[in-house]
């Protein structure tokens, strides 16, 4: 329904993922199986359908009260005519409350008509149309062009519903969305679809309708289109699955097949996947796995779809923050995972596999590394351990690593002359820099154009300059004084003549590099990959107080990041590193300005407060980026206080080295410590006593 559909992207709201208690749920079954007019064809499938899903929710997933109007029984209150759907509406509304779990299945025939010509506005918020027409569902007594429910009535009773602060799921087993069809397409299969012209719509009125909308009679304007878009604040949600989209069309038939028992297809294939599934899945969830069904079935149309908050728990309060759209299917013989070069992937990059039900991505199945690639999908192959591993359709994926994670770092050894850049010349200080790298993972050659940093002499002057390689080309036009806020290391053409002296500064700034990128990255993978059930949060206010949505930040800005612990029984040790854009490495904040303090568990009679932490100036002479690493340890597994002094290390190419004499002491600060070297290793093995890793980044605008 397009009313429906705009409403749904009206409507989205997070639901917090604290743990609560069961929620009352609710249930209201309308299939319109027996219409009393001779025009309409009757759809068994449709009372089939509300039998199955009254079995399910009340055996299997524990509904405290299911609500039915189906067939045409001598019980006139059963009967899903209009009056008696408007007042089943009305009671589920009256009777919902506070995190309510509703469900709704509309199982019947769908049509559409024309808006009234009263409606001006084809995108009135109230009703907006723009196809010019409004889709309806047939009760049971629906009959010339009377007694049917208009999807902006449907769209109001959802409204209510949610305003009471209740989380519903409907599930449109109908035609809608413009068309709201269903055709035949096998001599087993019934469309759920009623012509307009059995409602009393002409097809002159029709054509009409579709003119008014050509010639875009009175359509909102672009600025209130936007403005219908903005979604609206509210204490509940909704959750809509559709049938089948605006230009496809969809069928009653048998199911299972040979059973001789007409369902809906949606239906069908939707209160099978409900099946033995209790809990820790998502709406997301199941339309992935309801398109897997599709295909199993053979059915390459329609297309179902879905709307609003599909990260939260089916017939749940928690809720799942959004990740990466990755996701691993079988196609015959081979793994593919979505997602793509778009999603970050290329050959070489390695994922671990979770089931579809492990939210938290706390135990993975085993891990698969990228082979093929394109932009949106990717061919995987297992790895040599996890060749064994049992793979399930739609189990969701995380990058662990990169081959780019391996990659070491290219360093070019050339000479300015006048406008050009040449080899260094292959004696001398060429030959100790060579030397001193000849063990390392650093590759040194003599290109210009492939290099990540470069050592350059400048022949004019007699001095040198290390210097990150896409920096070159600004060298060459506008000279040294266009290097004076990017990273470098300055060399005097004084101290040039101790080439071992000159060797080892190059390598000790490259190490630098080395070592802040491999946290960066590790920075990097925990904000894409925060547990939403983790007991630690940041959050960073302005002076004023309120809270810093743009990490976009003006020199001499004041920010205050604060921690909150909200486990109520466990006390937290933090841990603070920034990085800055100088490839610097500091402890900041704290209790005692050295990086390092404890957030203590709140009482259980008070709710947890946002304790400060770290309370910084943006410097005037200091634009970048930058970001800081939270790193938070319960009390009980890490007694001792943590001490992180051997991350800290000076901006590139300081003056002053201060090497740090401090060295890792606990099994995590020695795991932490192989990130220096290898960022994997830390990704693979962090499980060990599962600390929680927090970010927030931000840059600096030039003032």
């Amino acid at each position: 329904m397009n009313r429906l559909i705009l409403w749904m992207a009206l409507y989205f709201t997070v639901v917090s993922s604290g743990e609560v208690a069961h929620a009352e749920r609710i249930a209201l079954l309308i299939g319109c199986s027996d219409y009393q007019s001779e025009k309409i064809d009757d759809l068994p499938g449709a009372a089939n359908d509300v039998l199955a899903f009254k079995q399910l929710l009340e055996n299997e997933l524990d509904f405290d009260r299911v609500t039915t109007l189906t067939g045409w029984t001598d019980d006139v209150a059963t009967r899903p005519t209009h009056d008696r759907i408007h007042d089943a509406f009305e009671q589920l509304i009256e009777s919902a409350s506070l995190d309510s779990q509703v469900f709704i299945l509309l199982s019947g025939h769908g049509t559409n008509v024309p808006v009234p010509e009263s409606q001006a506005n084809l995108l009135d918020v109230s009703n907006p149309e723009p196809d010019g027409l409004n889709e309806a569902f047939l009760p049971a007594d629906a009959h010339a062009d009377e007694n049917l429910i208009l999807d902006d009535q449907i769209g109001q009773w959802l409204d209510q519903l949610q305003e009471k602060g209740s989380h519903v799921w409907i599930v449109f087993d109908c035609c809608h969305s413009g068309t709201m069809t269903r055709s035949v397409g096998a001599s087993d299969e019934v469309p759920r679809y009623v012509s307009p012209s059995v409602v009393g719509v002409s097809a002159e009125v029709l054509e009409a309708a579709r003119q008014r909308v050509e010639k875009g009679a009175n359509v909102s304007s672009e600025d209130e289109a936007k403005e219908l878009a903005k979604p609206r604040q509210s204490k509940g949600s909704v959750v809509a699955f559709f049938a089948a989209k605006a230009h496809q069309t969809e069928a009653e038939l048998i199911r299972p097949k040979n059973s001789g028992i007409k369902r809906g297809l949606l239906a069908y294939h939707l209160e099978q996947e409900l099946r033995g599934r209790k809990s820790g899945i998502t709406y997301g969830d199941l339309s992935r796995a309801l398109i897997s069904r599709y295909q199993a079935d053979g059915r390459r149309h329609p297309s179902p779809f879905w709307a609003g908050d599909l990260n939260r728990e089916v017939f749940g309060l928690r809720s799942w923050p959004e990740q990466k759209p990755m996701f691993l299917s079988r196609e015959g013989d081979a793994l593919v995972v979505s997602g793509g070069r778009l999603a970050g992937l290329n050959q070489g990059t390695v994922l671990e596999v979770f089931a579809p039900s492990d939210k938290a991505h706390e135990t993975p199945i085993g891990t698969v590394e990228v082979k093929t690639v394109n932009a949106t999908s990717a061919i995987v192959e297992p790895t040599e351990s996890s060749v064994a591993a049992n793979w399930p359709n739609n189990g969701s994926c995380r990058i662990l690593y990169h081959e780019s994670d391996r990659t070491p770092l290219r360093l070019s050894l050339l000479a300015l002359s006048g406008s050009a850049l040449k080899p260094l010349p292959p004696e001398g200080l060429a030959t100790a820099i060579r030397q001193q790298f000849k063990d390392s993972s650093i590759l040194v050659n003599d290109e210009s154009n492939d290099c990540d940093w470069a050592f350059v002499l400048l022949e004019e002057t007699g001095d040198a300059v290390l210097v990150l390689g896409e920096e070159l080309q600004r060298l060459l036009q506008n000279g040294m004084s266009s290097l004076e806020k990017i990273p470098q290391a300055r060399f005097k053409k004084s101290d040039l003549g101790d080439v071992a002296k000159i060797a080892a500064e190059i390598e000790s700034n490259l190490t630098k590099v080395e070592k802040w990128s491999n946290l960066n990255k590790l920075m990097v993978a925990a904000g894409a990959e925060l547990d939403p059930n983790q007991d630690v949060r940041i959050e960073a206010r302005a002076a004023d107080g309120l809270l810093i949505g743009d990490s976009q930040l003006k020199p001499g800005e004041i920010v205050e990041l604060r921690a909150t612990n909200k486990n109520l029984s466990r006390d937290y040790w933090y841990v603070i590193l920034q990085l800055n854009s100088h490839y610097g490495i500091g402890l900041v904040g704290g209790e005692n300005g050295l990086g390092v303090g404890t957030l203590r568990h709140a009482p259980r009679t008070a709710p947890p407060r946002p304790q400060p932490i770290y309370r910084f100036r943006c410097n005037d002479d200091a634009s970048g980026s930058f970001g800081l690493i939270v790193i938070a340890m319960n009390t009980r597994d890490h007694p001792h206080t943590p001490n992180f002094g051997f991350l800290r290390q000076e901006n590139f190419g300081a003056v002053v080295n201060r090497h740090t004499t401090e060295s890792p002491t606990t099994e995590f600060e020695r795991l932490l410590n192989g990130t220096l070297k290898s960022p994997t290793k830390f990704r693979n093995q962090q499980g060990l006593d599962r600390p929680q890793i927090l970010t927030w980044t931000w840059t600096v605008s030039p003032p």
